[in-house]
């Protein structure tokens, strides 16, 4: 790889894609995760989450569907919906950012109910 003059530019020009994991190691070692990408039913879980603080961001066409991020519960089968630091559910019916914190090594997805064939949904969860 080539080095850039300005050592933030080394950072960008470090950027790795892994589609194995849908992780992308981005700027000051932050991690994204892709979840949904043109959804409209539930997406598979996303194992190995690095523990931190990030925003879970969902977005596009809704066509009537409901939201919500998930984590493995404790016993390997069961899905808990996760939740935000004041104890609300962590739903979303439109274009949403919301904060939280994760575990290390955490399992989540994202829940789609009411999705119709227009429901197009994207959602990631980027660290900061």
């Amino acid at each position: 790889m080539t080095k850039a003059k300005n050592p933030n530019m080394n950072r960008v020009l470090a950027t790795l894609v892994d589609d194995d994991r849908n992780l992308i190691d981005g700027l000051a070692g932050k991690k994204a995760y892709t979840l949904l990408s043109d959804a409209s039913t539930t997406g598979d879980p996303i194992s190995s989450i690095s523990g931190g603080s990030y925003i879970w961001r969902i977005e596009g066409v809704w066509g009537g569907a409901a939201a919500t991020l998930q984590m493995l519960g404790l016993d390997g089968s069961t899905w808990k919906t996760v939740l935000m630091l004041n104890g609300t559910n962590m739903e979303a019916l439109s274009d949403s950012s919301m904060e939280l914190v994760i575990g290390q090594d955490a399992i989540l997805r994202v829940k789609l109910d009411n999705a119709t064939a227009s429901t197009k949904l994207n959602s990631v969860l980027a660290g900061f």
